[in-house]
């Protein structure tokens, strides 16, 4: 493994990548694991524990509406059963921030824009990496937002 990068977000979404699931303080919280089915190499170890969820997702990729549907239920049902939740992907750099943009979208109903400089401001501080969110999945959770899902 290698070097534990993470930010706290919010006192309840904290945001990294796979070695925040080796955190001790971290053990009771609910995850969610961003993976890339094509390279199995880069999944969390700890993919398989409690009732996480397992996201699919490769950096750039457009994200439709019924997918942001989907993974909306998925959040509301961990926010709802925990205390904290964590998003990681292999780096914490790409697909954990776009994740947890939406997460934030979700559960502070605010407009994604709005949210995206707390969420560089808090990442930057936590770990000093400027994320890179890819612009295609950004506009599909605006479009998603706006049109009222």
């Amino acid at each position: 493994m290698g070097t534990l990068k993470y930010a706290d977000i919010r006192p309840w979404l904290s945001i990294g990548n796979r070695e925040i699931c080796t955190e001790e303080k971290f053990k009771q919280s609910a995850c969610i694991h961003i993976y890339r089915e094509d390279m199995p190499h880069y999944t969390c170890p700890f993919a398989d524990h409690k009732e996480d969820y397992r996201f699919a997702y490769k950096d750039g990729e457009g994200l439709d509406n019924s997918s942001l549907q989907i993974l909306k239920e998925e959040i509301l049902g961990l926010v709802e059963s925990c205390n904290h939740l964590i998003v990681h992907c292999h780096a914490g750099q790409t697909r954990s921030p776009l994740i947890g943009l939406f997460v934030l979208t979700i559960i502070e109903n605010k407009h994604p824009f709005e949210l995206l400089p707390d969420l560089y401001k808090n990442i930057w501080q936590g770990y000093h990496v400027m994320p890179n969110i890819s612009l295609t999945p950004l506009i599909d959770i605006v479009n998603w937002f706006e049109q009222g899902k």
